[in-house]
């Protein structure tokens, strides 16, 4: 019998397809014009996938980052991942939909912009496609978390160049919670390129969250260590729900 590969031994597909549906599931109500429903008083479900997928990501780009030979060589395979598939979508969106939908802008100068802001992380510019649909920013809008991942990327690879241990991590993480707090108490509109500080904040302690388990996962990953953890995250959730 064939030895199992190590990516089927663990549920991280699990984990994406769980937090896929819990996407489609709160963005039905917002395509159909409805608010989205509130997991324990802190988040959409869609909100809260957002946040799975970033603590996921934290995990595994941790590990890519342990790795990676140098800062170089981690954003390459970074940049890799991503970027050809934007300029595929961006493709897509600007020419293929654009002549579905709108063909008197394909060929314009604002299209181009837009493309070209789409593949630069800028964000997603329907123009004038959706319009006159009930939730006119719906095209590529989820794509808003690209830059703020991206900027975790970044961030993480400029702390493995101090030291690929739990330290640079910890201190990443201790500033992004002590910012997320700031920020809850201290509503803010600052931002840099095409992140928002509020949004990006929480996102970034998911990340570093799965970043630090990563690092110290022969610290908890036993049976105890993990009903231990898995009990008290949801009793703190119960503490918590609505504040």
């Amino acid at each position: 019998m064939k030895p199992l590969y190590s990516h089927q031994k663990n549920c991280f597909d699990v984990i994406r397809i769980f937090a896929a549906f819990l996407v489609l599931y709160s963005h039905h109500f917002a395509l159909s014009g409805r608010a989205e429903p509130s997991f324990l008083g802190f988040e959409s479900f869609g909100g809260l996938a957002v946040v799975i997928f970033f603590g996921v990501s934290g995990y595994l780009i941790a590990q890519s980052g342990m790795r990676s030979g140098s800062f170089v060589s981690f954003m390459e395979k970074r940049i890799k991942r991503i970027f050809p598939a934007l300029v595929v979508c961006s493709l897509v969106l600007y020419i293929a939909l654009g002549l579905a939908l709108q063909p008197e802008s394909v060929f314009t100068k604002r299209s181009l912009i837009a493309a070209i802001n789409l593949v630069a992380l800028r964000g997603a510019d329907p123009i004038t496609m959706a319009q006159h649909y009930i939730y006119p920013n719906a095209i590529n809008g989820s794509l808003w978390t690209l830059p703020l991942e991206f900027a975790c990327y970044l961030i993480l690879a400029v702390a493995f160049c101090f030291a690929k241990n739990i330290k640079p991590i910890l201190v990443v993480l201790l500033s992004m919670l002590a910012l997320t707090i700031y920020f809850l108490s201290n509503p803010t509109t600052l931002g840099f390129y095409s992140i928002s500080l509020q949004l990006f904040t929480p996102r970034a302690v998911a990340f570093f969250c799965g970043a630090l388990m990563a690092l110290t996962e022969n610290s908890w990953n036993n049976r105890n260590a993990k009903k231990f953890l898995f009990i008290s995250g949801v009793v703190l959730l119960y503490v918590l729900k609505g504040s």
